[in-house]
């Protein structure tokens, strides 16, 4: 599965006009949810059929969330269900019995959910044919998956080579709570980008979809770049003086210790910039402070360093900047050989 930020598509939405498919790419991964009963009105077949058409001619990977009521509803078998609209894929909801899922497996691409069956469920289906797994979102505070468990669902999936899906929550906030769809917690009204980042890189998550509509164009240009590079963006406050910083690819020695990234470019680009570093706002150096070395550290004057956990005032160590609050998480996450851009 090509990395790449997945989107979620309603037919309400499409229906009302609230959001257009406009913003789905060629070749995007859509999550269509085909069990929403409100939707289900005399021109559901006819508006579905359409919308999967116009889908289909962007290239994109359709998983369909169904139940027992969507084949009801369309009056057709799971298999003429994904050939008509022409499905990647099915995302198992309701109603089905494991011995119906065993024959669905047998014949199509079929997703399981990740954060209600059990390994062992899962692992009895495996044996019949492809499937993945795939989180739920959830729309009410408080009921969103923790770290912990979340955590070892994965662990558990992957150690048996099944792919995991995952959401975060979009910009355009759906109802009836208006409050997120994530599918963890803590990332409820967590900042889209950072989210994604974690997803991939701390939790092991194959594939993420935006669980709403709308991102900010800003967090879509760095997925893009993570995506494309391995490039994480980190938004900053720094020092004009040191601004020669920003934009650059900077890469974390890989011997940097757990509390803190050394930059193993900095020195080069002080020596560039041609200024000497005297002591100055020497302060405690707080989670996310951006430092200098100074002169009186000798030879390692100009090494840049960002701190991942709290560090006391160094009167060799000038504090020249900061990484913004809502991106600590994800600067946490750069371990050594990651390269990132600092970017104001």
């Amino acid at each position: 599965m090509e990395k790449q930020l997945g989107r979620s598509v309603y037919l309400s939405l499409i229906r009302d006009r609230s959001v257009s498919l406009d913003e789905i790419t060629a070749g995007t991964p859509v999550f269509l949810s085909l069990h929403m009963e409100e939707e289900f009105d005399d021109d559901y077949d006819k508006d579905i059929h359409e919308l999967c058409d116009r889908l289909n001619d962007k290239g994109c990977q359709i998983i369909a969330d169904i139940s027992k009521s969507t084949l009801k509803k369309l009056n057709m078998d799971i298999d003429t269900l994904i050939k008509k609209l022409h499905l990647w894929a099915v995302r198992i909801d309701y109603g089905f019995t494991n011995d119906e899922i065993t024959e669905m497996v047998k014949n199509n691409i079929v997703v399981l959910n990740a954060s209600t069956m059990s390994i062992e469920e899962i692992l009895e289906i495996k044996k019949h044919g492809n499937i993945m797994a795939m989180h739920n979102f959830y729309p009410r505070k408080e009921t969103g998956l923790d770290e912990d468990r979340f955590m070892k669902i994965n662990e558990m999936l992957k150690a048996r080579d099944i792919k995991v899906l995952a959401f975060i929550p979009g910009k355009i906030k759906r109802g009836p709570m208006y409050e997120g769809l994530p599918t963890l917690e803590k990332q409820r009204f967590q900042n889209s980008y950072v989210s994604y980042v974690e997803m991939l890189k701390k939790y092991n998550v194959d594939q993420v979809y935006l669980s709403e509509p709308g991102i900010d164009e800003d967090d879509l240009d760095k997925i893009e770049m993570f995506n494309k590079d391995g490039i994480i963006s980190l938004p900053v406050d720094i020092d004009p003086e040191f601004s020669y910083l920003l934009n650059k690819v900077l890469t974390n020695r890989v011997d940097s210790p757990s509390g803190l990234i050394r930059v193993m470019e900095s020195r080069e680009y002080s020596r560039s910039n041609g200024s000497e570093i005297n002591p100055e706002n020497n302060i405690e150096r707080f989670t996310g402070f951006i430092t200098i070395d100074n002169s009186l550290y000798k030879r390692y004057c100009g090494e840049i360093q960002i701190m991942k956990k709290d560090h006391p005032k160094d009167e060799r160590v000038n504090v020249i900047g900061k990484v913004n609050e809502g991106y600590l998480d994800i600067m946490k996450l750069i371990e050594g050989k990651d390269r990132f851009i600092l970017i104001q």
